[in-house]
């Protein structure tokens, strides 16, 4: 049995998806929150057995997650477009799997966390210029992971927003974002094992 701490990504579809799963199977046991079949196979390609898929959608929460360590959410990739030639198809989905799921799965692990004193990352999207939608999801998960680091500071659990304007200068995104999920996990890891 893996005795390893317990990490979970959201938002695996994304392009930096296949990079964070690395950087946290270093330190953890990693399951993926997953809402369709593409992201459940792409378990397949990260090296995450598919026992370790969670069905958000279909599932409370896996027995394997009573205790977790870290969360990490990935932004969905905006695409630029103007308030009125963005379909409300797009606003749905992006809004689904930066907002509704992020908030979803938070809530559904947040007693997990508690009793590990966990560290929830929330990677804000690189939002083009002219992406209304993209500037929009990143702000309402601005406010979310304010909400809940306010919320959550008694309980220990850690909130840190990662923003590609600031992380992605002059290096590739994902290995931006990859880096600073390493970092901040081997520090929980860490922690863990010292507690």
């Amino acid at each position: 049995m893996d005795a390893r701490p317990v990490a979970v990504v959201s938002g695996v579809a994304g392009s930096c998806g296949g990079a964070v799963v690395g950087a946290l199977a270093t330190h953890f046991t990693v399951w993926l929150a997953c809402h369709d079949d593409f992201e459940t196979h792409q378990a397949d390609s990260f090296g995450v057995p598919r026992g370790r898929c969670w069905w958000i959608d279909r599932d409370d929460r896996p027995p394997g997650m009573t205790k977790v360590c870290a969360l990490v959410h990935c932004a969905a990739p905006a695409v630029a477009g103007s308030v009125a030639g963005t379909p409300v198809e797009q606003w749905t989905d992006v809004f689904r799997r930066d907002i509704f799921t992020v908030a979803a799965v938070t809530r559904r692990l947040l007693p997990a966390l508690r009793r590990e004193h966990g560290h929830v990352i929330i990677e804000r999207p690189v939002s083009p210029e002219r992406s209304v939608v993209g500037r929009a999801s990143a702000s309402a998960m601005r406010m979310f992971a304010e909400a809940l680091r306010a919320e959550e500071r008694a309980s220990g659990v850690r909130v840190t927003e990662i923003d590609a304007a600031v992380y992605g200068s002059g290096t590739p995104w994902p290995a931006c974002l990859s880096a600073a999920v390493a970092t901040v996990s081997a520090f929980s890891a860490s922690s863990q094992h010292r507690s």
